[in-house]
């Protein structure tokens, strides 16, 4: 007898949690967009990796989307302004998380305006190499959205090591998602 088929046996097949979801009431209403706050507290270690180091200063004025913190070593991801405003301080400051703990961050004042940076896009990104664009996604700072947040060409790279060593990454990948969450 297997191990589920055991639990099945002595709780029967609805065994486990199962709170009310209470999303009817959500589920009608129109999706809205919400105010930028006044003030964002933008912690600089968002991810499994080092904290992100901050390239401005008290006082600045920055743009949605220029960067304000850069990537440190290997498992870290640039940080960008997500609205347009001024750095009230670099500092530590509480983390939202149950241990209280301290870390470090960035505070920026929006203005209200939500003025973008000029964007450089891509005319033909299909035209680019595989290491262009896993540079550009690195700059981006965008990250996986597994526990690590480790910015996406980490995870490639890991993939290309697992290719050279004679296995298909992706096989690989799709094992280990398949391993039930505990």
């Amino acid at each position: 007898m297997g191990f589920m088929n055991l639990f099945k046996h002595f709780l029967g097949d609805d065994w486990g949690v199962h709170p009310d979801d209470h999303k009817r009431p959500a589920a009608d209403q129109p999706v809205r967009v919400m105010p930028v706050p006044a003030r964002l507290y933008l912690p600089l270690q968002q991810h499994l990796g080092g904290p992100a180091r901050p390239v401005v200063l008290v006082g600045q004025k920055v743009k949605k989307g220029e960067l304000i913190a850069e990537a440190q070593g290997m498992v870290s991801a640039p940080i960008h302004a997500p609205t347009s405003g001024t750095i009230a301080a670099v500092t530590e400051i509480t983390a939202p998380h149950p241990s209280g703990l301290t870390l470090p961050a960035i505070i920026l004042d929006a203005d209200g305006a939500d003025e973008w940076i000029e964007l450089h896009g891509c005319d033909d990104p299909f035209a680019l190499e595989p290491a262009e664009i896993g540079k550009r996604v690195a700059a981006a700072g965008v990250v996986g959205l597994g526990g690590a947040a480790c910015r996406l060409p980490v995870g490639r790279q890991a993939d290309r090591r697992l290719e050279g060593e004679g296995h298909d990454a992706g096989h690989e990948r799709r094992r280990v998602r398949a391993l039930p969450v505990v």
